[in-house]
C-alpha cells in the first residue's frame, strides 16, 4: 500500500474523524438518555396522578386506624381511672357502714321498711333494741339488720343495700367524672 502525503497529517485527519463520530454518538446517546428520563418522568407523573386517589384512600385509612387505636386505648385508660375512682368512693363509703347503721335516718329507715310478722332480728350490735321489743342475736359478721322468718329473710344490712345500689352509684359517680 502506497501512503501519499504525510503519516502524521493522515493520522491527525482519522483521529479528528474518530472523534467526531464520538462526539456525534456522544450526542445522540445523551440525547437519547434525556428522551428516555422525559418519557419516564413523565410515565411516573401520570402513574402518580392515577394512583394518588388510592393512595390518599390508604394514607387517610392508615391515619384513621392509627387515630381509633390511639383513641381506644386512651378511652381504656380512662375507663380504668373512672373505675379505679369509684372503687376508691365505694370502698370509703363502706369503711364508713358502720356509723351509718348507728344513724338515726338508718334507724327512721328500719321504721319504714320494717314488715310486719314474726321474724328473728339479726344486727350488729344492741343498738337497735329500743326498736324491736324481742331479744336480738348479735351478728358481728353484718353491718345492720337481718330480720329471718318462717319463709323469707329481709335484709336490711348495708352491705346488701350498697351492693344493690352498686350498679346506680357507679352511673352517678360516672356522670360526675364526666
Amino acid at each position: 500500500m502506497k501512503v501519499v502525503g504525510s503519516i502524521a497529517s493522515l493520522e491527525k485527519e482519522i483521529r479528528r474523524k474518530y472523534e467526531s463520530d464520538l462526539r456525534k454518538l456522544e450526542k445522540e446517546a445523551k440525547q437519547r438518555i434525556e428522551k428516555i428520563r422525559s418519557t419516564t418522568r413523565d410515565k411516573l407523573k401520570a402513574i402518580r396522578e392515577r394512583n394518588k386517589p388510592r393512595i390518599n384512600r390508604i394514607k387517610e385509612t392508615s391515619k384513621r386506624a392509627a387515630l381509633n387505636e390511639v383513641k381506644m386505648k386512651w378511652k381504656l385508660e380512662y375507663q380504668r381511672e373512672k373505675e379505679k375512682m369509684a372503687n376508691t368512693i365505694i370502698n370509703e363509703i363502706r369503711k364508713d357502714l358502720r356509723k351509718i347503721a348507728h344513724s338515726k335516718s338508718y334507724l327512721d329507715y328500719l321504721k319504714r321498711k320494717m314488715p310486719k310478722g314474726n321474724f328473728e332480728v339479726y344486727a350488729d350490735s344492741n343498738y337497735y333494741q329500743k326498736l324491736f321489743k324481742k331479744k336480738i342475736k348479735i351478728d358481728r359478721s353484718i353491718t345492720g339488720v337481718r330480720l329471718i322468718g318462717k319463709d323469707v329473710v329481709y335484709d336490711f344490712t348495708l352491705e346488701s343495700i350498697l351492693n344493690a345500689k352498686m350498679p346506680r352509684i357507679k352511673m352517678v359517680i360516672s356522670k360526675v367524672l364526666k
